[in-house]
């Protein structure tokens, strides 16, 4: 009788035992809840099907870039891969570039200026941060004091003194030239942006945006360097003809 008391008790005591492993599991690791509401998930969601959208009309464009080269004869071939590369080097930044846009404007606060502080320079973390908001809200070009932003464009601290492609970024005030799809959005984007107030409280400095009729942003004049591609010999297009 002792012996079944004990083998009971035991299997009660596991039993309460691993009941409360889970519980205390439970408690450990709560259950991850998306807290977004319906207007945050409705706008990911849109913004989502914009992407596809994109990819949808890319795709099309190289389709009918493609057959277009299927079908047209060796010279047109030529004219048509001509075209691509000047497209693409404006799309790239190695061309100068107009359009619709905004003017944004970093210069010293009001408070600084009276006190007589030294103007600082825009540092490299944060001018990367207002680029990256500018290309979020849909910039199509950038350029800051004159230097044309690609996606290898290095902006670092070099000795107390920001860079951008291998060029000191000149005294304050500078400018920052945007040519954007939608101008006029992307000015009353940036008015509420968050980045504004970064500036101010943790720089001291001023960013303004003014909207432009036409912005003209200049070429990226510096070599490109690619280490997975090579230069081939020239085309003979004589001897392709015969």
């Amino acid at each position: 009788m002792r012996s079944k008391s004990k083998v009971t008790l035991a299997l009660i005591t596991t039993i309460l035992g691993f009941m409360m492993a889970i519980q205390f599991q439970t408690i450990k690791e709560p259950v991850v809840r998306d807290t977004r509401d319906i207007w945050e998930i409705r706008e990911d969601i849109e913004h989502e099907q914009r992407l596809i959208t994109e990819l949808y009309k890319e795709i099309r464009t190289k389709e009918d870039t493609l057959r277009k080269y299927e079908e047209a004869p060796y010279n047109s071939k030529y004219e048509g891969i001509t075209e691509q590369l000047e497209e693409l080097k404006k799309k790239i930044g190695l061309t100068e570039q107009k359009g619709s846009g905004i003017l944004i404007k970093i210069s010293p606060s009001f408070n600084q200026s009276m006190i007589g502080e030294p103007y600082q320079t825009v540092p490299p973390d944060l001018l990367i941060r207002l680029i990256n908001e500018l290309y979020r809200y849909k910039a199509l070009a950038v350029s800051v004091d004159d230097e044309r932003i690609i996606v290898t464009s290095p902006i670092r601290d070099v000795n107390g003194k920001t860079y951008i492609n291998n060029t000191p970024l000149g005294p304050l005030p500078i400018e920052i030239k945007v040519i954007a799809e939608n101008a006029e959005k992307l000015h009353n984007q940036m008015q509420v942006s968050q980045i504004v107030d970064e500036f101010f409280a943790l720089e001291n400095l001023e960013l303004t945006s003014t909207l432009q009729q036409e912005v003209t942003l200049p070429a990226y004049d510096e070599v490109l360097r690619n280490k997975y591609m090579q230069p081939v010999e020239p085309v003979n297009l004589e001897k392709g003809n015969s």
